[in-house]
């Protein structure tokens, strides 16, 4: 192990440095992806070690960190995006130039893992939130090697994920923009392939299509939605999936995601996106509509000027980070450990999901009341409340 278990965040940056195949990525019980040495195979280089996030944090040189509220314009693509669909804006816009665009897709057997695309044709692979840890594979290399000939790469990922590629790359290059997304950490894959063998099973077919964030319930009560091939669907709120209900509560997560180091306004990409939960219109007269609006963080003058190309094309509403933060607790910290975290673990094995899902099969108090907070109808309340 090159860094403490605790630290791993699994990028397989270490791997991709080595030249003599001596580290390589293998899963544990949980599906998460962990380095072993073949000390047969080491030559004692120190590349590994140098592209280790868990080590030794990337120097990034940052701005002011300006926030907005934004959305597309294009209410077909915010309908099928997670949020307010501008990821996809940003990523048009590398492909225009003849660039890469990097990010999670699902596999045909519905595990995660990073790829790129070329064309506007691809990226529908690359929308919508997947919330299993994404195998990055050998992206970092097809990355480097777009770099060396110039070409305009977009690489988005979870925070590690993006410090993983700048340790793998030694630095920054002026063709690459980078874009962190707002995580509540990595949930287990093998968890995730489980939960599908228990749906199929229940369904009897295989999956056939995955969205995990359907708008259908409305953005602020999103659901996960799943296809079947015989037809059959299965839809539940965030709130009441039992996956879901896991991961929210931090039973299913990597152990470098508590108290994750990459947490906090202080951000690893040029560009941060995700959910703005707190949105407050104020003198503004664009509403929240729950058809999603996402947070936007620009976090270098790169970042700044690769969204001002698109931002013609968005609603766009300057917002404070405190604005942010009841919604988004990853922006001041990350998720605590649940305090019964293993015995959930034990119980998954020793007596299946159903047994598990008891420890979190309803919600507690304070996430009720959270939940309620941030729907349109709470924050309406709050407001005629101030007023007051």
């Amino acid at each position: 192990m090159l860094c403490k278990k605790e630290l791993c965040v699994g990028c397989g940056a270490c791997a991709a440095s080595c030249e003599t195949g001596a580290v390589r990525m293998e899963r544990n019980e949980m599906g998460f992806l962990y380095p072993h040495l073949d000390k047969a195979l080491c030559v004692g280089c120190g590349a590994c070690e140098r592209a280790c996030p868990g080590l030794s944090m990337p120097e990034r040189d940052r701005a002011d960190g300006k926030i907005v509220a934004s959305w597309s314009m294009d209410l077909s693509l915010r309908e099928k995006s997670s949020s307010g669909g501008i990821f996809s804006l940003l990523a048009e816009k590398a492909i225009s130039e003849h660039g890469r665009v990097f990010g999670a897709a699902f596999t045909d057997a519905f595990a995660v893992k990073h790829i790129y695309v070329r064309d506007r044709d691809g990226l529908s692979k690359l929308q919508g939130s997947k919330y299993a840890q994404s195998d990055v594979g050998a992206t970092y290399a097809e990355c480097r090697e777009a770099l060396s000939h110039k070409e305009r790469v977009l690489f988005s990922g979870t925070p590690c994920q993006i410090a993983g590629l700048y340790k793998y790359l030694g630095g920054d290059d002026p063709n690459l923009l980078t874009v962190d997304l707002l995580c509540h950490g990595a949930a287990s894959p093998g968890l995730w392939r489980y939960y599908l063998d228990l749906l199929e099973k229940k369904y009897g077919s295989k999956v056939q299509k995955v969205t995990f964030k359907s708008k259908k319930t409305g953005w602020h009560c999103a659901s996960l939605e799943v296809t079947f091939r015989n037809g059959k669907k299965y839809r539940r709120t965030k709130d009441t999936d039992p996956f879901m209900r896991a991961f929210l509560k931090n039973y299913t997560l990597r152990a470098s995601c508590y108290d994750c180091r990459f947490a906090g306004s202080e951000r690893q990409g040029d560009i941060t996106l995700g959910d703005f939960w707190g949105y407050r219109a104020g003198a503004s007269p664009y509403k929240d509509d729950d058809r999603g609006i996402s947070f936007v963080m620009l976090n270098t003058e790169k970042g700044e000027r690769f969204f001002g190309a698109v931002r013609g094309r968005t609603v766009s509403v300057p917002q404070r980070l405190e604005d942010a933060l009841p919604g988004n607790l990853c922006l001041k910290k990350g998720v605590p450990k649940p305090p019964d975290h293993m015995d959930f673990w034990s119980t998954l094995g020793n007596d299946g999901f159903d047994a598990a899902r008891k420890k979190y099969r309803r919600p507690d108090k304070r996430f009720i009341l959270n939940r309620l907070l941030w729907t349109p109808l709470g924050i309406a309340i709050r407001r005629l409340l101030k007023k007051a």
